[in-house]
């Protein structure tokens, strides 16, 4: 019996001995995904074993006595509420008395707090159940009964909208899903795929608003996030019937889950197996989003032959999008691809006995299951390179910056299509439950549009970002910034102009290469000045200043790009600014807060100037690091 992936390592690794070196040789020298997989799930180690999914158990036990330990004499409501969140997580959905008893109590907080709205839906759930209840809990009926009585009337706040309503540069693209039209995809001999310009693109504009194909959350926010669309949770919460991790911010979310039902019956092996890494819980999570039927019905078109270079043009399928993208296999070390693949085994393995091949585990042709494997193993292999991080800044009221911390991956088809650049280009932030991308410079017709993978010139030195690139996404940065090693901003802190005419570097008021005197750019730079000196005054001002600070920071950097070296300390702090404002934009919409009545606020983007702002801190300048992708 295997407990554990550790445990199949364990078993493999004592089977062959010194032997293993030559079984890894054998599957680096397999021509195709099929075939390696076909070598690893027929090894006898999966033959002879059998991998024992495990849940984690709600706990009757544990929840009455965090439910007797509660003292409402003391905290707030807030503080109340979230103990009742933590008890409401492990009442087993069988006890209906003590659930309902624990709902109907945070219903009648929530009242008491005015979050009438979410009063309201626990009664609803209470009342749904209520005929469950026992007669040992007499007064449940009176109570909800009386609240009910108190809820008539009162009026709920309408709710806020869609925060991911942005209107995309230059509409949408006819093929590329929530792509700009200002875009193309081209394949180039040295790059792969990549993103170009076909207008003249502004700073501060939306080129992407697109909803994952699949995102899972980091293991250790399942229970501060809803597992549904991302959101962080605030103090309304529901929970998974079955286990005693997986919660959820609405009834809608809840029922929007169905493939939980799936992986609810090993999320034990998930949570508790850091082997499995990020790309295996994706990969995981992408499948289960396709389901057995669609990847069946693929199969001819995808086969098992590994990563197929499909034309440009053939993107209408979006599970082909993502099966489809690079993943520099050959740079991979052996030993990792190996386990790569043993990861796919295994996590095919909890499926099969899990009931998603929507039949018995005895009854699935070893075919299918090699097949699974498979495209497993493949999407290991792409997601290293092509997974976006999802990023999170816990605000406080009054403040414009906090802690950042990642809370989750997710993979898209079409934003996967952008290369990295060490230089600024454009940042993603997580909105709704939608990837939005934002431009922090201009671009120019026919220049390649880029993101940053989390490593940028400004603050990390060129042998640092090298080495840190080639190890997590298996590539050679070939950037401007890598290739001309810029200093990092805390090494060379100054303004480098340019000639508006010859894009000469100025080292007086006059070019030495075309003659043109340059008097008008330096006087436009005071203008320009007093631009970005008020949009910080309305960063610091308050969260409802937010969208005319973006705007001001967005036209700044749109005339002074023309004028200034894009590495001149002035227009790095003037995207660093914007970026705080996209981020903050992004975190508010996810109700990121430390406070509960923190006001939100929502951007609105027009075509040319908006939100934008990169990933440093200069010079005293409150900052965001750059939602990290791939």
């Amino acid at each position: 019996m295997l407990k554990s992936f550790k445990d199949l390592v364990d078993v493999l690794v004592k089977d062959h001995g010194e032997d293993l070196e030559g079984f890894i040789a054998s599957f680096q020298a397999c021509p195709s995904h099929g075939a390696k997989a076909e070598l690893v799930a027929k090894h006898p180690v999966f033959k002879s074993s059998q991998v024992i999914s495990w849940n984690i158990p709600k706990s009757l036990e544990e929840a009455e006595k965090k439910l007797a330990a509660l003292d409402f004499s003391a905290g707030n409501l807030d503080e109340w509420i979230m103990d009742l969140n933590e008890v409401l997580a492990l009442v087993p959905h069988s006890e209906n008395n003590l659930f309902c008893k624990t709902l109907l109590t945070r219903a009648e907080l929530f009242n008491n707090c005015g979050m009438l709205k979410e009063a309201r839906e626990d009664v609803k759930l209470v009342s749904l159940r209520l005929h469950l209840v026992t007669e040992s809990e007499p007064d449940l009926r009176s109570r909800i009964e009386k609240l009910k009585v108190c809820l008539e009337g009162k009026s709920v706040d309408p709710e806020d909208g869609n925060p991911v309503n942005k209107e995309v540069f230059g509409g949408l693209h006819q093929h590329l899903k929530g792509c700009s039209a200002a875009l193309e995809l081209r394949y180039d001999q040295e790059k792969g795929r990549c993103m170009i310009a076909t207008k003249d693109i502004p700073a501060g504009v939306v080129l992407v608003v697109e909803k994952p194909y699949a995102s899972v959350l980091m293991l250790q926010k399942i229970t501060d996030h809803c597992y549904t669309c991302k959101r962080h949770l605030m103090m309304y919460q529901l929970f998974c019937s079955k286990c005693a991790k997986v919660r959820f911010c609405s009834m809608a979310c809840q029922k929007a889950a169905k493939t939980h039902s799936i992986e609810c019956q090993y999320m034990g092996n998930l949570l508790n197996e850091d082997d499995i890494t990020p790309a295996g819980h994706l990969a995981h999570e992408i499948i289960l989003q396709t389901g057995w039927s669609v990847l069946k019905s693929l199969r001819d078109s995808i086969g098992t032959s590994g990563h197929q270079q499909a034309p440009v043009k053939d993107l209408g399928i979006r599970y082909h999008d993502v099966y489809n993208l690079a993943n520099n296999e050959s740079s991979w070390d052996p030993r990792l691809s190996f386990q790569a693949c043993l990861v796919a085994v295994y996590l095919a393995t909890l499926l099969r006995q899990s009931g998603f091949f929507q039949k018995g585990e005895d009854e699935v042709p070893m075919d299918d299951f090699i097949f699974l494997v498979s495209l497993l193993y493949n999407h290991m292999l792409n997601l290293k390179c092509n997974r976006v991080g999802l990023v999170e800044t816990q605000y406080k009221t009054g403040a414009v910056d906090g802690p950042m911390e990642a809370f989750g991956r997710a993979v898209c088809g079409t934003l996967s299509m952008f290369n990295h650049s060490c230089a600024y280009g454009c940042c993603i932030d997580y909105i709704g439950d939608h990837l939005v991308v934002h431009t922090l410079v201009p671009f120019q017709a026919g220049q390649e549009v880029t993101i940053n993978y989390g490593f940028n010139y400004a603050q990390d030195n060129l042998v640092y970002r090298q080495q840190r690139l080639s190890s997590l996404y298996a590539f050679e940065c070939q950037c401007i910034a890598c290739k001309e090693d810029w200093p990092t901003v805390a090494n060379v802190a100054q303004t480098i102009f340019k000639c508006p005419k010859c894009s000469k570097t100025l080292s007086s008021s006059k070019c030495s290469q075309c003659g043109s005197v340059a008097m008008q750019t330096f006087q436009q730079l005071q203008d320009y000045q007093k631009i970005i000196q008020k949009a910080r005054v309305f960063l610091r001002t308050g969260l409802e200043k937010g969208p005319k600070a973006a705007v001001l920071a967005a036209e700044y950097i749109n005339l002074m790009y023309p004028m200034m070296h894009p590495r001149s300390v002035d227009l790095v702090m003037a995207i660093s600014n914007l970026r705080t404002l996209t981020g903050l934009a992004a975190n508010l919409a996810l109700d990121v807060t430390a406070s509960s009545t923190l006001q939100r606020w929502q951007p609105v983007v027009h075509p040319p100037p908006n939100h934008v702002t990169p990933e440093v801190a200069i010079a005293g300048e409150t900052s965001q690091s750059q939602l990290q992708s791939r």
